[in-house]
Parts: C-alpha cells; structure tokens; sequence
C-alpha cells in the first residue's frame, strides 16, 4: 500500500550539477511583505540591503549595522538572528532553528547596538540550498539576563515560540530577513 501526501520539491538540480535557489517549497517569506510590524534598517559592509535580499556567503561574514527608527532612544530589546532552513530548506522540522546571534541591544541614535552578547555573531554559511535568515527584535523592559537554552557551543534546535514563552516577550516589534545561497 503507499501512502499518499504531498511531495515537496526543495531544491533544482541545475544541468552543471549545482543546487539552485528554493523552488516549489511552501516557506514563509512574509516577513518582508507583511506592512505590520515595521522593518528594520540593515547594513552589511556598509551597504543597506532590502528585505528579502539575496547575499553571499562573503557578504554577512560581520554583525550588519542595525538601524530601528521607530524604536525610542535608550530603549533595550532582544534581538535574535536564525535560520528557520536549518540543516536544508524544506527540512521536515521540529520548528527549530539554527542561532546565529543573540543580544540585549539598545537604541542609540537609530541604530541598536549590543549592551549583552549571549551568542556571539557567526555569520550565515549554509551546507547546501539557499537558507533565509531571520531577524527579529523584542522590546525588553527586564534587567535580567534573557534565559537562552543555546550558546555559542550549542546554535542548533533554537526554539523562538520557547525563547518568546520563557522571557515573556509579546510580538516581535521588527522583522527583517536575508538569503544566502551555498557557493
């Protein structure tokens, strides 16, 4: 007997033998299309990138300066950095993801910059496929330590809907994402 169900088609496997970008994969990408909550502002080697943007593994090698212009001067927020395509697109999945960053951040000047690392910055690099990689910011009115089950030894399985649960946090007030290709 075979069982039914639908079959998803990842990646396309390019006449030079090379993967192509994500085809045919039900992946969510209305982080960059949904007007509510506002975007962030993002640069990499100083230069502002769209949402949606699609970069080179050489491009996001260093934390991208971070501009938030609806936030309020000397307000923190958590901002996380993951990769929802974790080990490949279109992976079955446990809803995890691979941590990128983590950080207390503060707006100073528009831009958020980190008062508390609690993942240091390792720039996108994924095995195979195109990855989209996610910011999201969290307004943060805690002086507490953010209770984070990764660190920088253990990126893998972040849970975000766990991440928001055990530090209470609402929403995220800003979105933003990005998508590298392996090379």
């Amino acid at each position: 007997m075979y069982a039914t169900g639908l079959l998803v088609v990842c990646f396309l496997q390019l006449l030079d033998g090379s993967e192509g970008l994500i085809a045919d994969c039900n992946v969510d990408n209305i982080l960059c299309t949904n007007p509510s909550p506002p975007k962030l502002d993002v640069y990499y080697s100083g230069q502002q990138i769209a949402c949606n943007t699609l970069l080179h593994i050489g491009d996001v090698t260093s934390v991208p300066r971070i501009e938030f212009k609806q936030g309020r001067e000397g307000e923190s927020y958590v901002l996380v950095f993951a990769d929802p395509d974790a080990p490949y697109p279109c992976a079955s999945s446990d809803g995890s993801n691979y941590l990128h960053y983590a950080a207390v951040v503060k707006q100073t000047n528009g831009v958020l910059k980190p008062s508390q690392e609690l993942v240091h910055y390792r720039g996108p690099h994924p095995p195979r496929g195109t990855h989209r990689y996610q910011f999201y910011v969290f307004r943060w009115t805690s002086n507490q330590r953010p209770v984070l089950h990764n660190s920088d030894r253990s990126r893998g399985h972040f849970q975000l809907n766990r991440f928001k649960t055990d530090n209470h946090l609402n929403e995220p007030v800003a979105v933003f994402q990005v998508k590298v290709p392996h090379t």
